[in-house]
């Protein structure tokens, strides 16, 4: 989630007094989401990175929208699901006492 962060920031997320590099390249926040998502498939001339029947997709879902979330707030969000190839690998909700 860092790195969408970072992205939209140009510095690193979790160093606010660093000064951010060439902030004429941030991108904004669904360029990011893409860039992490949609564009690795692409490059390598494959379609995934998408929710749709048939599409390869890892999904991970976030305690906060990574499309709206300040970008300033979205290095912390935290990780309530993530399904790999079908396995659930991380489920917050199970984790849970009580």
């Amino acid at each position: 989630v860092g790195i969408l962060a970072d992205a939209q920031l140009r510095r690193p997320h979790d160093d606010p007094d660093a000064a951010p590099i060439r902030p004429d390249q941030a991108l904004g926040a669904m360029q990011a989401l893409r860039g992490l998502t949609v564009e690795p498939y692409r490059t390598i001339g494959r379609s995934g990175g998408v929710l749709e029947v048939g599409a390869v997709a890892d999904v991970t879902v976030l305690d906060g929208d990574p499309r709206t979330i300040a970008p300033e707030r979205l290095g912390d969000a935290a990780v309530l699901l993530t399904v790999v190839d079908g396995q659930v690998i991380v489920d917050a909700a199970a984790s849970r006492v009580g």
